[in-house]
């Protein structure tokens, strides 16, 4: 319901993690089907836990 209130919304599944800051204002990283992380890209630099998953620093 919050997520809708913000209006139109694209999913857009990309590999290559340094174009996510120019296509996206909010991301999430999906490992075997379960979200480990959903937040802006920002944070997502500050999460180096994550690099195993995404393969490289944003």
């Amino acid at each position: 319901a919050a997520i809708a209130r913000l209006g139109p919304a694209i999913l857009l599944a990309e590999s290559n993690i340094h174009h996510v800051p120019v296509y996206a204002t909010r991301l999430y990283v999906i490992e075997r089907g379960e979200i480990v992380f959903a937040g802006r890209p920002e944070e997502l630099r500050r999460r180096p836990d994550l690099a195993r998953i995404i393969g490289q620093a944003l």
